[in-house]
C-alpha cells in the first residue's frame, strides 16, 4: 500500500486488497487479468475479463518457439476460443486496455456474450476436480 501511495503521488480512490479474490470478482463488473489460472478463477466467478501478459521479450520469444497455443489466456484455451481479449506484450497498452474493458463495464451485448461463455467454461470444467479438467483440457491443446 505505501509503494502505491508513492506512485500515485497520495490518496486515491484505488483499494489495494489481499486475499480475498473471490469476493472480489463476484462484485466486479469486469477484470483485467494476467494469463493463466487467474483467468480459470475469473471464469468461474462469472466477471468478464481481459486476459493480459507482458514478460521480457527475450521471454516472450522464447515461449512462443517452445509452446504452440491458439491463446494465452488459460480461460480462451478450455473454451476452445478467444472467449476474453487477449492482450499481450505491446499491445497492452493503456489505451488498448481501456478500449477492451469499457464495453464489459455496461450492459452490452458484448459482455452478455461473454458472460454465457463463462458459464459455459464453467460448466465445462463442472464442480470438484475442476482443476484436473482443465489440466486434461490443456493437455489436449499441447499435444
Amino acid at each position: 500500500k505505501d509503494r502505491w501511495s508513492g506512485l500515485s503521488g497520495g490518496p486515491s480512490r484505488v483499494e489495494l486488497v489481499a486475499g480475498e479474490t473471490r469476493q472480489i470478482l463476484r462484485q466486479a463488473r469486469a477484470a483485467m487479468v494476467a494469463s493463466g489460472t487467474a483467468t480459470i478463477e475469473t471464469a468461474l466467478m462469472e466477471c468478464p475479463q481481459i486476459v493480459v501478459y507482458k514478460t521480457s521479450w527475450a521471454t516472450y520469444v522464447a515461449g512462443k518457439m517452445l509452446v504452440r497455443v491458439p491463446h494465452l489466456g488459460m480461460v480462451n484455451l478450455v473454451a476452445g476460443r478467444r472467449l476474453c481479449p487477449e492482450l499481450i506484450q505491446g499491445a497492452a497498452t493503456p489505451a488498448a486496455l481501456a478500449s477492451a474493458v469499457e464495453p464489459l463495464l455496461a450492459d452490452t451485448p458484448e459482455r452478455a456474450a461473454m458472460l454465457e461463455g463463462l458459464r459455459e467454461v464453467s460448466r465445462a470444467l463442472g464442480s470438484g476436480g475442476a482443476a484436473e479438467r482443465a489440466a486434461a483440457i490443456l493437455l489436449e491443446e499441447l499435444t
